[in-house]
């Protein structure tokens, strides 16, 4: 167990899309006015977790910056925020994220993991996502 409560090695079981490849684990989202779980897709090409703004309005995360993204359909009015997360039994407090409109639903962005020193092991054949100590 690691200072901030995590358990490395832990996996996390994964959920299948039918007809689709990609990887979605179940995440839970806490904030000032209460959690929301869902399954959300990890985006190796994403830079950041990014919340729809019908959960973040729920869950009242405040604007803090207001920004324009970029996406595959176009450019987006977005903003920033601070979300509690939790996946599996691991948790982070005030993880920056960012609120915006429906293009791509809700990502979790592979930078996340990078800036925790957080490495991902994916098995595609039991999806099962493990997290561990990188180096």
């Amino acid at each position: 167990v690691t200072p901030g409560g995590l358990v490395f090695g832990e996996l996390v079981q994964g959920v299948r899309v039918p007809g689709q490849y990609v990887f979605q684990f179940p995440v839970t989202l806490t904030g000032p006015k209460g959690t929301h779980s869902q399954d959300i897709t990890l985006d190796t090409g994403d830079f950041e977790l990014l919340v729809s703004p019908t959960v973040a309005t729920a869950l009242g995360l405040s604007q803090m910056q207001a920004l324009t993204i970029e996406g595959v359909t176009g450019n987006e009015a977005a903003y920033t925020s601070q979300v509690n997360v939790t996946i599996g039994g691991m948790s982070w407090q005030n993880v920056n994220c960012i609120v915006a409109g429906s293009q791509a639903g809700m990502l979790f962005g592979l930078r996340f993991f990078m800036n925790r020193q957080v490495g991902l092991r994916i098995d595609p054949t039991t999806f099962t996502l493990e997290l561990y100590q990188a180096p």
